[in-house]
């Protein structure tokens, strides 16, 4: 039932969304966690089997997104680079030379 992967773009600011969407789950689960100790809760059971696998995926995707991040700053750089090098054109030798 896997679909083909498909790459998108992703603008900064749509990665900012993403980031917020992170602190929203990050911050749920530290009010969860808060709660249980102002309330003297020593555990709650909760399935978290499926959630940890989603989260150590999606660990694993941020990993390779910031490599490729990476890569495409790295790629840009070397344009920019590239660019700015003037072309190598040899030296004319001067007829003094030749003799």
């Amino acid at each position: 039932m896997g679909g083909a992967v498909t790459l998108e773009a992703h603008t900064p600011e749509q990665l900012d969304e993403l980031a917020l969407a992170a602190l929203d789950v990050a911050g749920a689960f530290r009010n969860m966690a808060n709660s249980c100790r102002e309330n003297d809760l020593q555990s709650v059971s909760l399935h978290s089997r499926k959630p940890r696998e989603w989260l150590s995926r999606l660990l694993e995707w941020t990993h390779k997104a910031a490599a490729e991040v990476e890569r495409e700053e790295r790629r840009w750089r070397a344009g920019m680079r590239a660019q700015s090098v003037k072309p190598y054109r040899p030296r004319k030798k001067s007829k003094t030379a030749r003799k």
